[in-house]
């Protein structure tokens, strides 16, 4: 179980190495926790003492942050779900060979993870944007949970993607024993 005062210990395990900040946000956009190890002040200084004429950037909000990826990642879930109702492969199932008992999934792999037919997983495994200023990776930890990075541009996606799904997994377990609890 997770308690509230652990998890921006737990999400800033993940940042370092260019990723900047991390969040746990629900569905609806509402923040759970976040780390950043830099304080919004801090940032918004040292762009000002480099080009004294330019304006400093604001300090950015986490809330709107994790709404604008709660609403990102709903839109990816749903348009996903459309463009599988228009795959034709994505309705049936592939009749299983005569010959064998066996068989070897289709070239490309398969879209089913759920035992139903025409039925599909259509959870968001890992989302990475990118931005001018930086990257965006989100990761669902469950049904209505996202563990959200924001990384600098140089930062490799693979290891974006290896942090984000690591602690997405790590908070998933963790709150599945509080559904499981009477």
């Amino acid at each position: 179980m997770i308690r509230s005062r652990r998890i921006p210990p737990l999400l800033s395990r993940i940042t370092g190495d260019g990723i900047t900040s991390a969040l746990l946000v629900t569905s609806d956009g509402e923040i759970l926790g976040s780390s950043s190890p830099l304080s919004p002040s801090a940032g918004s200084s040292i762009s000002a003492e480099e080009n004294p004429n330019s304006p400093a950037e604001p300090p950015l909000e986490m809330a709107a942050v994790g709404a604008l990826v709660a609403e990102v990642a709903a839109d990816y879930r749903r348009l996903g779900n459309e463009l599988q109702l228009l795959d034709p492969r994505g309705l049936q199932s592939p009749p299983p060979p005569p010959s064998s008992v066996v068989s070897s999934p289709p070239p490309g792999g398969s879209a089913h993870a759920s035992g139903g037919k025409g039925k599909s997983s259509s959870s968001l495994k890992c989302l990475i944007i990118e931005l001018d200023l930086g990257l965006v990776g989100v990761a669902s930890a469950g049904s209505d949970c996202h563990v959200v990075a924001l990384a600098e541009p140089k930062v490799e996606h693979g290891m974006l993607k290896a942090r984000l799904t690591v602690l997405a997994t790590h908070v998933q377990e963790a709150l599945s024993h509080l559904a499981e609890q009477p």
